[in-house]
């Protein structure tokens, strides 16, 4: 069985014609990914690059194939590589290095990784969000005068991703079509311990062989003079290599550190805090994490709902998954 784009299900208010018109425009921009604003951005790929592209779209692919779901070949093409001076700041794009965009089919890659195992870090992390259950919202949303062009047409259509993994969006159909987001930061905390899993097991592939060398010179030198470099002795399990450094001058000490820390501690507690109570249930912490992993990718999100709900009370779920500030979310998450 096998998809042939990355959106599992078409949602929202408008007839079921337009829905199916949604489906085949679809597939046509997942094959052809030909997009005139990217064209004076985007740079070509590395045969690394594909190389690692393939690799990991084979791994993902493996994975699924085990747990009974539809293969999705994410390709090369599907990936835009834009160097850091390109990168548009603006609208999604401001502060992030990399974005899925399930409207149109594809990655976009902000140039900026050190060497080639914080590409294959970045890629693998934007592709797991792509293999994820993606639903498109699709409504009809009436004009008000002042918006009508012409007298005939009186609504428009709004098409805007619903679901991404465990990430659901609420839209509010009106004239300013509001928009609240939920479990954004379990969302990114799981796919982030998946990233940072499969690249630890690609940290000592000969590719790598640089790096390794610099890290361990590096380490060596740090534990030699641990009360000069505390600061980043204390942050070492976040830093999986170091890829430049003058380390007598303490410039440049820099490593490929794994993102979304709060949202991975967020995610965690919770993990844990629901294998402590439902030890009759899962047999291990890792049977509660694959549990997250297959809700993630699957159309329903109920499984999930009844055993926040059932371990910790009514409206815990919902509570969880609401946007607020990330200190509070940590603070509530830790009082469960």
């Amino acid at each position: 069985m096998e998809k042939n784009f990355s959106v599992d299900r078409i949602v929202g208010n408008a007839p079921i014609q337009e829905k199916g018109r949604i489906i085949l425009e679809q597939r046509e921009i997942f094959d052809s990914q030909e997009f005139s604003e990217l064209v004076d951005l985007e740079r070509d790929k590395t045969a690394e690059e594909i190389r690692v592209i393939e690799e990991i779209d084979g791994e993902l692919n493996a994975d699924r194939q085990a747990r009974d779901l539809p293969v999705l070949h994410i390709l090369p093409k599907n990936i835009h590589i834009i160097p850091q001076d390109k990168w548009p700041n603006q609208g999604n794009n401001v502060n992030t290095d990399g974005l899925f965009d399930p409207k149109f089919e594809c990655i976009m890659l902000k140039e900026n990784w050190l060497s080639p195992i914080g590409f294959h870090h970045r890629m693998y992390h934007e592709m797991r969000h792509m293999q994820s259950f993606v639903t498109l919202q699709v409504d009809v949303i009436p004009l008000v005068e002042e918006e009508r062009r012409n007298p005939i047409t009186t609504h428009r259509l709004s098409l805007e991703y619903h679901r991404i993994g465990l990430m659901i969006c609420e839209r509010i159909i009106h004239r300013n079509f509001n928009t609240r987001s939920y479990f954004t930061e379990i969302n990114e905390g799981l796919v982030e311990e998946l990233a940072m899993r499969n690249t630890l097991l690609h940290v000592h592939d000969p590719v790598h062989a640089k790096e390794q060398e610099t890290t361990r010179q590096a380490l060596i030198y740090l534990e030699q003079h641990a009360d000069e470099f505390n600061n980043i002795l204390n942050r070492i399990e976040d830093i999986f290599y170091l890829e430049e450094y003058e380390i007598a001058s303490q410039k440049n000490l820099r490593g490929h550190v794994f993102t979304y820390q709060n949202e991975r501690l967020i995610f965690n507690t919770i993990i844990d805090k629901l294998y402590e109570t439902n030890t009759e249930k899962f047999e291990n912490r890792e049977e509660v994490f694959q549990f997250f992993v297959d809700v993630a990718d699957s159309e329903s999100m109920l499984p999930l709902g009844r055993l926040i709900e059932e371990t910790f009370g009514k409206g815990a779920f919902r509570r969880i998954g609401r946007e607020e500030p990330i200190g509070q979310k940590l603070a509530f998450v830790n009082s469960l």
